[in-house]
């Protein structure tokens, strides 16, 4: 990866920039790799930004499984959720677990 060859440190915003480049070419292998190495490496914490960008590309994707159980997975609180469009995703999401049990 060459941020690390380059020597450079990112911050919140740089790691929110490749993460949307990485959703933009539908880079998914690529984009959970950096998402780790920011976590990890760097130790950033992830904010809402974050987990939008890689939600918008599993949706992008079609793989919509994969974006309701990452959003499932997120350490925010639903009213912070709130004021982002995943959230009604996850709203409609709980519904339709509620329509398939019945």
């Amino acid at each position: 990866m060459k941020i690390r060859l380059a020597g450079v440190r990112p911050n919140e915003i740089t790691c929110v920039g490749i993460l949307s480049a990485c959703t933009n070419a539908g880079m998914i292998d690529r984009a959970l790799a950096y998402f780790e190495m920011m976590k990890k490496g760097y130790r950033i914490k992830p904010v809402i930004d974050h987990h939008s960008s890689l939600v918008d590309m599993f949706i992008g994707l079609g793989l919509l499984d994969v974006a309701f159980d990452f959003i499932k997975k997120m350490n925010f609180e639903i009213n912070m959720f709130r004021s982002n469009p995943h959230c009604r995703l996850l709203e409609l999401w709980n519904l339709r677990d509620r329509v398939v049990c019945r």
